[in-house]
């Protein structure tokens, strides 16, 4: 099975800012929301163990949701740029920058493209997010 693991290794009240891992690989980069206890729409999520799934979104087309997270649904992998561009999901992008003076992913539907590539085949996998100190 497939292991993912997001480490979260910059995280203030502007961002949560991370690196994915596939196997202990490293595959690109993330952006969340702040931590704002877990609050829907606005927070990140737990920094805990998840199942995730294949599933298909109308906006976003075919990725994965990160199951499992307490008074919460919907926590997808897509693509964007900035907090402004999720609602609690997680954004992949191939670079760190930043937009308008935001902290941003960039190359982020590449990002994605690859990791949906990187998932042929794969229904579920466990996601681990961990937070440097």
């Amino acid at each position: 099975m497939v292991e993912l693991t997001l480490v979260r290794d910059k995280m203030d009240d502007r961002a949560s800012q991370g690196r994915l891992f596939v196997n202990d690989n490293f595959f690109c980069f993330t952006i969340e929301n702040p931590w704002f206890d877990n609050v829907p729409f606005e927070s990140c999520i737990p920094a805990e163990s998840y199942q995730c799934g294949r599933t298909l979104s109308t906006r976003f087309g075919p990725t994965f949701e990160v199951m499992g997270v307490e008074g919460r649904s919907r926590i997808l992998f897509h693509a964007g740029n900035r907090t402004k561009d999720t609602s609690g999901c997680i954004l992949l992008g191939e670079k760190r920058g930043a937009l308008e003076g935001d902290p941003a992913v960039l190359i982020s539907r590449t990002a994605v493209h690859l990791f949906l590539e990187r998932l042929w085949g794969v229904d579920e996998f466990f996601l681990e997010i961990t937070e440097e100190s």
